[in-house]
């Protein structure tokens, strides 16, 4: 997988860009967006944050909300001379998913967004580089706590801030979802209730 490692200055579609500059020592394909102001490099690093504190703080909004479905893909890699035309020989797909939102525990918007996710990193004539390994597809019909920044384009679309930025609500209860294989230890299920009091104390002390 050298020749990811050679791809530099990367822009991405409607208006975002593929952040993997920073991590806090692990390891990863990338999978998170920043703002369109930014040309990175492509590394195997992509952000985490190991603390709720971190994601609450980061967080432009935390939404509990369900996931309608998937509004639909596009490739979001662009070429760095010309970010209206496609990248010669990356592709990454992302899924934007239409989440109606039930509360906004930080932050405000409007009742039904879209959240991009990056899924499958393409090369021409290369095998299909999934997200390692990739969280699962949000459901249509599930409930989640979605820690998000606006994304830098025209259609108000939203990303995740870091990983992990998504929490499943099953039963009662709160399960992350994340690439990073060590989120389960960092932020181990609890109830919603609880998890929701935190986030709550957390914001009202910013």
């Amino acid at each position: 997988m050298k020749w990811i490692a050679g791809l530099v200055a990367l822009a991405v579609a409607v208006g975002a860009a593929i952040w993997v500059g920073y991590s806090r020592g692990h390891g990863g394909l990338p999978a998170v967006f920043g703002s369109l102001e930014r040309s990175v490099a492509i590394r195997a690093d992509y952000q985490v944050y190991t603390t709720l504190e971190e994601l609450v703080e980061e967080a432009s909004v935390i939404a509990v909300g369900m996931v309608e479905g998937v509004e639909g893909t596009r490739n979001l890699a662009r070429d760095p001379d010309n970010p209206d035309l496609p990248h010669p020989s990356l592709e990454i797909i992302g899924y934007d998913y239409r989440f109606v939102v039930e509360e906004y525990l930080k932050g405000d918007g409007p009742d039904t967004i879209l959240v991009t996710e990056a899924r499958k990193f393409l090369s021409h004539g290369r095998e299909g580089i999934p997200a390692e390994p990739p969280a699962p597809e949000m459901e249509s019909g599930g409930r989640y706590i979605l820690f998000l920044n606006r994304a830098a384009d025209a259609e108000g679309r939203w990303i995740g801030v870091a990983e992990p930025w998504r929490f499943a609500l099953r039963d009662a209860e709160v399960q992350v979802e994340s690439m990073w294989e060590a989120a389960p230890r960092a932020f181990p299920a609890m109830g919603e209730g609880e998890f929701v009091d935190q986030i709550r104390t957390l914001v009202s002390a910013l």
